[in-house]
Protein backbone atom coordinates (compact mmCIF):
# COMPACT_ATOMS: atom_id res chain seq x y z
CA UNK A 1 0.00 0.00 0.00
CA UNK A 2 3.09 2.24 1.31
CA UNK A 3 4.54 2.02 -2.08
CA UNK A 4 1.58 2.05 -4.62
CA UNK A 5 1.21 5.93 -2.07
CA UNK A 6 4.50 6.47 -3.30
CA UNK A 7 4.46 5.53 -7.21
CA UNK A 8 1.39 7.74 -7.66
CA UNK A 9 2.56 10.83 -5.89
CA UNK A 10 5.72 10.91 -7.92
CA UNK A 11 3.79 9.85 -10.77
CA UNK A 12 1.62 13.04 -10.27
CA UNK A 13 4.39 15.00 -9.65
CA UNK A 14 6.19 14.03 -12.60
CA UNK A 15 2.81 14.48 -14.85
CA UNK A 16 2.64 17.94 -12.99
CA UNK A 17 6.17 18.89 -13.93
CA UNK A 18 6.23 17.84 -17.27
CA UNK A 19 2.76 19.86 -18.26
CA UNK A 20 4.28 22.95 -16.26
CA UNK A 21 7.43 22.46 -18.70
CA UNK A 22 5.04 22.07 -21.63
CA UNK A 23 2.96 24.84 -20.59
CA UNK A 24 6.25 27.27 -20.39
CA UNK A 25 7.85 25.86 -23.88
CA UNK A 26 4.48 26.97 -25.40
CA UNK A 27 3.89 30.38 -23.79
CA UNK A 28 7.57 31.13 -24.52
CA UNK A 29 6.77 29.95 -28.22
CA UNK A 30 4.06 32.09 -28.51
CA UNK A 31 5.80 34.83 -26.69
CA UNK A 32 8.96 34.92 -29.63
CA UNK A 33 6.34 34.61 -32.30
CA UNK A 34 4.27 37.93 -31.13
CA UNK A 35 8.03 39.67 -30.74
CA UNK A 36 8.82 38.21 -34.57
CA UNK A 37 5.29 39.68 -36.01
CA UNK A 38 5.87 42.78 -33.97
CA UNK A 39 9.43 43.19 -35.35
CA UNK A 40 7.54 43.14 -39.31
CA UNK A 41 5.45 45.53 -38.41
CA UNK A 42 7.64 47.86 -37.34
CA UNK A 43 9.91 47.13 -40.09
CA UNK A 44 6.65 47.60 -42.73
CA UNK A 45 6.01 50.93 -41.10
CA UNK A 46 9.77 52.18 -41.71
CA UNK A 47 9.71 51.25 -45.20
CA UNK A 48 6.26 53.03 -45.69
CA UNK A 49 7.60 56.29 -43.88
Amino acid sequence: MCAGVFWSITYVAGAAAATAVLVSLVYVGIQRRRRKVDDLHYLIRQKDE
